[in-house]
């Protein structure tokens, strides 16, 4: 059953007063007056494709609400709509009337809420209303403005204030007005501009969307899509294999409680194993939620991507030190005497001591060894063989410098 529906006006009408007049003529049970408030059948309120762009990254409504966190923040006002116990009335929904037809302009989850009800049976005739007059610039304005009930998700601000941009308002006018600094208007302008699918995964929680921005800038769309891909694969795995590890520490700890009962120890009295989690911690679809970080309507969920998921990890400061004393140590270098360079054939030959050439070997392979960690930290293969990246690497060395042991 559609829920939205259609009224056909006698005379054209651009005010919401002169739309509820001409309404009465034709259908008075979808609008009301009292005490100077309007009333609507949210029914015949339009929405206006692309204006609300609460749903930014998901492909609809449903799929939005099929968050637990939205999902549970609609439930609430399903509840408040049909007057349960400890709920109150949502507020007015704005509504702007353009040629005798009410678009909604602030209201686009109470308005879904109401559409549920009315699919589950639960007919909501009016609803109060307040009137919106403005132009584009304004209208906009007015979604930034009203998100007391549930905030705005960075992908959905990212949409307006990219709307605003292109409407002549520089980033920098933009975070006066808001009380931000423009290089956070920057940064979610250039959020909107990622691509459908890196979208999709901000808004499900996958990555954040600070770090989507950070991984496409420095790699590009292509290159990020796969590092995303590999690094969900891979983070996934670890988080079942942490649950699945901190699950049988429970069945264990569940079975040897039962073999105390059994013989009649006291569990009290008996020592801690440190197989729990702290008290104010959960596990939740196998990922260890800190207290105070998850409930109801929370839009601060931890993305399940970290940044060092898709960053190489730093030269560590103890590999680095080692390598700074060991060139401090190869004298060979500065003696002159024992350098031979053959312009001819642009080699040079180094003696030096066995000690000083097992240095230098050394922190080649720690730095292949360190590389290889990383490639394989991030979801990546190394080419293994003779004709590997790491054999042609050395090949290529011996052809431009060759070394002879004291």
């Amino acid at each position: 059953m559609t829920f939205q529906i259609e009224v056909n006006l006698d005379k054209q009408t651009q005010t919401l007063d002169a739309f509820v007049r001409e309404l009465k003529k034709v259908n008075p049970d979808h609008c009301s007056r009292m005490n100077g408030n309007i009333a609507l059948n949210p029914r015949i309120i339009q929405i206006d494709a692309g204006y609300n762009t609460r749903f930014e990254g998901f492909d609809s409504p449903e799929e939005y609400f099929a968050v637990p966190a939205n999902r549970a923040y609609l439930e609430r006002l399903k509840a408040a709509y049909r007057g349960e116990p400890e709920t109150t009335t949502p507020p007015a929904i704005r509504v702007e009337i353009i040629d005798s037809k009410a678009f909604n302009r602030d209201g686009a989850s109470r308005l879904f809420a109401l559409s549920e009800l009315h699919a589950e049976g639960f007919e909501v005739l009016q609803i109060a209303v307040e009137e919106f007059k403005g132009d584009e610039i304004s209208r906009d304005n007015l979604l930034l403005d009203a998100q007391a009930g549930s905030p705005f998700s960075q992908l959905a601000l990212g949409a307006v204030l990219a709307r605003l941009k292109k409407r002549g308002i520089t980033p920098k006018k933009i975070a006066e007005q808001r009380n931000i600094v423009v290089n956070t208007v920057n940064n979610l302008i250039e959020g909107n501009d990622l691509p459908r699918h890196i979208k999709r995964w901000i808004a499900d929680g996958t990555i954040s969307h600070t770090l989507a921005i950070e991984t496409v800038r420095k790699f590009g769309i292509e290159k990020s899509t796969q590092m995303i891909e590999e690094a969900i694969v891979k983070r996934t795995a670890e988080l079942k294999a942490a649950d699945d590890e901190r699950r049988q520490k429970e069945e264990e700890k569940q079975r040897r409680l039962a073999e105390q009962n059994s013989a009649g120890i006291d569990p009290n009295n008996q020592a801690d194993s440190g197989d729990n989690l702290q008290p104010d911690d959960e596990v939740k679809d196998g990922v260890i939620v800190l207290d105070g970080e998850s409930g109801e309507g929370n839009q601060s969920k931890r993305a399940l991507l970290r940044p060092k998921d898709l960053k190489p990890k730093a030269f560590p400061k103890k590999l680095a030190e080692s390598f700074h004393n060991s060139l401090l140590d190869m004298a060979s270098l500065d003696d002159e005497e024992r350098v031979w360079v053959d312009e001819s054939t642009s080699t040079v030959t180094i003696k030096m001591s066995a000690e000083e050439f097992q240095k230098l070997k050394k922190m080649r392979e720690d730095s292949v060894t360190f590389d290889n960690e990383n490639i394989k930290r991030l979801g990546g293969t190394m080419i293994e063989g003779n004709d590997g990246a790491d054999s042609t690497t050395e090949q290529d060395s011996h052809e431009n410098v060759s070394s002879t042991a004291a």
